[in-house]
């Protein structure tokens, strides 16, 4: 549901979803390679800067690493996303 908002860009139903988890950082997703990924990730995966900085802001961790050793930073910079990256 929050991966949903995050890239139709529905901040209202994000932040409804939000409200009714206790810790932003468990939120974990995967994809369809069954790789977990965290909601930064994702943001980060697809350029979405807005979000990153929310999710910045919220205070998520930004070290966490997936199975293959990805961190959001290295998502962003793998797909050229020089916005998040710097």
């Amino acid at each position: 549901v929050m991966a949903n908002a995050m890239v139709s860009d529905d901040e209202v139903a994000f932040d409804t979803y939000l409200a009714k988890i206790p810790d932003i950082n468990q939120v974990i997703l995967k994809t369809k390679a069954d790789l977990s990924f965290t909601l930064l990730m994702l943001a980060a995966e697809k350029g979405l800067l807005r979000w990153v900085k929310k999710l910045l802001a919220l205070g998520v961790e930004i070290n966490v690493m997936n199975e293959k050793g990805e961190t959001a930073l290295k998502v962003a910079a793998e797909r050229n996303f020089t916005q998040i990256v710097i």
